[in-house]
């Protein structure tokens, strides 16, 4: 039943853009409309719609070019506005333009785009830019900025950016970030963070941080790093840390320096 809601939906969505752009146009009067040029024209436009939107059900594996749709096992397009996975399947998207995804105990993957939302067991993005990635195991971008970026598992960035990024692993192999958080470790490969926290290890190998604090450890290979603080060990290597703290010793103005806790 859902399904016909989202079909009739898409459908309507479909023809309310090509009404807006008639009237972005410059046309203000229904009879100016090439839609309403004849009833011909109207019927062809809403068969295309109907096509573009029609959801495809092969025994709970759902196929729509661009239409929206909830599946047992899969949901598959080439555009859609909302995919929902009620198994252990994948909502797939080729291309999104402010898209929703959701795959709860799947896998939601969009290749290029803009997705709104991302949602499930592991979610991915190719190449693009999403508001918000959200999973239980990983959230992934392979080329892109994702706004926020979280996962009870891995939330990892091949090359991008992000404001915040919060996992139990966060990484970063290339790219920049305001704020990323690990429940237990937090990496940059290459780039900085305005803020880098973790519970055990905080690390950049070539990069800079303002902030970079640490329950156990927290390094810098080469770069700089205005303030790192860890409980355990402080380390910069071919790196200028301003304030070097780990528990209650601090240095200033430190390169190549291992500052370790007298505490246990």
């Amino acid at each position: 039943m859902l399904n016909i809601w989202l079909f009739l939906s898409s459908v309507a969505c479909f023809f309310i853009f090509q009404v807006l752009r008639e009237i972005y146009s410059g046309k203000r009067r229904l009879r100016e409309f090439k839609i309403f040029e004849s009833k011909k024209t109207l019927l062809k436009n809403l068969v295309i719609f109907v096509i573009l939107c029609l959801p495809v059900n092969i025994n709970g594996y759902v196929f729509t070019i661009a239409g929206s749709a909830v599946g047992e096992k899969g949901v598959y397009s080439l555009l859609s506005f909302y995919q929902e996975v009620e198994e252990n399947g994948l909502a797939f998207n080729i291309f999104s333009l402010g898209g929703v995804q959701v795959a709860e105990k799947g896998l939601a993957l969009t290749l290029l785009g803009f997705p709104l939302f991302q949602y499930g067991e592991v979610v991915s993005l190719g190449v693009g830019a999403t508001l918000c990635q959200k999973s239980k195991e990983f959230s992934g971008v392979l080329l892109g900025v994702p706004i926020t970026q979280f996962s009870d598992g891995l939330a990892r960035i091949v090359v991008g950016a992000t404001f915040l990024q919060q996992g139990k692993k966060a990484e970063i192999l290339s790219g920049l970030v305001f704020w990323q958080h690990g429940q237990e470790d937090a990496r940059i490969g290459v780039g900085a963070a305005v803020v880098q926290k973790a519970s055990v290890e905080a690390r950049i190998h070539f990069g800079a941080a303002m902030f970079q604090l640490s329950g156990y450890m927290a390094g810098v290979s080469y770069g700089g790093v205005s303030y790192q603080k860890a409980l355990k060990r402080a380390e910069v290597k071919l790196a200028l840390a301003i304030l070097q703290v780990a528990g209650k010793k601090e240095r200033s103005f430190t390169v190549y320096s291992v500052l370790e806790s007298d505490s246990k």
